[in-house]
């Protein structure tokens, strides 16, 4: 374990052997112990770290194991931190209360069983790892619920739009217009709604993933001929752009393979919608290439490049993260879901493979991603 992510312990007595015996005790626990000799030392330690576990001697000079505790709860940091007091009397009642009152946990009495020592540890550790696993998951979920919150206000404003302007469209078109204006708004209209059917269907399908209820076809299918015509088909609804498409399909790939061909159409699409949204007047290349050829399997890598506005070490980090914000701002700017890469990843992981990036600010972005089919008998 990293000492980054070790618990820390801190044992307080004024008797230097006391302090060496119980630290060497436990020296050998996954923890990380400081040592103290006076409350005011301890109090230092206490404001400037987290511990798992305070040991306090109850009889000590000047200010008292009691003492320092009630001192700490008073409002210093690690005043919730469980409390073991050691002492060499034997504790009675009043002082067991008293212990209590200020956080202690356990007592120990001297001369302390090593052992003992150990085990009670062990527990207030095990304690201490699932307390902090638990608030690591409560961050998460309060974390993903902002995201999620963040981003059913943004698709609102996406889907908002586009209704706003078909509304609009539909009101002047009561009207009587010419045969020109009527050809610009159906075309708008068009726009307009396959926009919204796009962002409702990255809703879905993402939905659908997070409750693992996709499931993919396994269909013989004509492999060459579904990306020319799917490659065509973007090509000729996408010409606004004045971007170039160029596919390279090699002739060693077997042209009919077995398998999902819809996801895998899909996982294409939405990396050829990300380079075409931040491309212009570029070149966006789709490759096919053979990885392995057996009897029964074929891996194939699948890269879609740019020349595009490429993206920065950081901002690749977050890309695949559903509800990402590190984006916001370009995503505010070109629209869509956000939800396209997500989904793009899920998708050829779900068919034996994974997802790749490269990029260079300024210069454009290289996406591949790994598919698993059979060859047809």
């Amino acid at each position: 374990m990293e000492s980054s992510m070790k618990p820390h312990i801190l044992i307080v007595d004024d008797d230097q052997q006391n302090l060496v015996s119980m630290a060497g005790a436990l020296q050998h626990l996954p923890i990380i112990i400081d040592i103290a000799k006076t409350a005011k030392r301890a109090i230092y330690y206490i404001n400037k770290q987290k511990y798992a576990l305070l040991i306090f001697d109850v009889h000590m000079p000047k200010t008292d194991g009691f003492q320092l505790a009630d001192i700490i709860k008073s409002g210093y940091h690690n005043h919730h931190t469980p409390i073991i007091f050691v002492s060499g009397v034997f504790f009675d009642e009043f002082s067991i209360f008293k212990g209590y009152k200020n956080g202690a946990v356990d007592y120990l009495t001297k001369p302390l069983n090593m052992d003992i020592l150990e085990s009670k540890v062990k527990v207030f550790l095990d304690l201490e790892g699932a307390r902090s696993e638990l608030e690591q998951a409560r961050n998460q979920v309060q974390k993903t619920l902002e995201n999620k919150t963040l981003f059913l206000g943004k698709v609102s404003h996406e889907i908002r739009n586009p209704l706003g302007l078909i509304n609009s469209i539909l009101e002047q078109m009561e009207d009587d217009i010419s045969p020109k204006d009527r050809e610009e708004y159906m075309g708008i209209l068009k726009s307009s709604t396959k926009h919204m059917n796009r962002l409702l269907d990255d809703l879905v399908d993402f939905s659908q993933m997070e409750i693992e209820r996709i499931s993919l076809e396994n269909k013989p299918f004509n492999i060459r001929k579904e990306i020319r015509y799917m490659v065509d088909a973007f090509s000729i609804s996408h010409k606004k752009s004045n971007n170039k498409f160029v596919c390279i399909f090699p002739e060693e790939i077997p042209e009919r393979v077995v398998g999902d061909v819809t996801r895998y159409k899909q996982i294409i699409i939405n990396l050829l919608g990300n380079a075409n949204k931040f491309t212009e007047k570029g070149t966006i290349t789709i490759k096919i290439e053979l990885i392995k050829l057996s009897n029964k399997k074929i891996v194939l890598r699948t890269d879609i490049s740019d020349t595009g506005m490429g993206m920065s070490k950081k901002e690749m980090t977050q890309l695949f993260i559903p509800f990402s914000q590190s984006r916001r701002d370009i995503y505010h700017k070109y629209g869509g879901s956000g939800l396209g890469l997500a989904i793009a990843k899920k998708l050829s992981e779900m068919m034996g493979g994974g997802i790749e990036v490269s990029s260079v600010k300024g210069k454009g972005s290289v996406f591949s991603f790994f598919t698993n089919f059979e060859q047809q008998k």
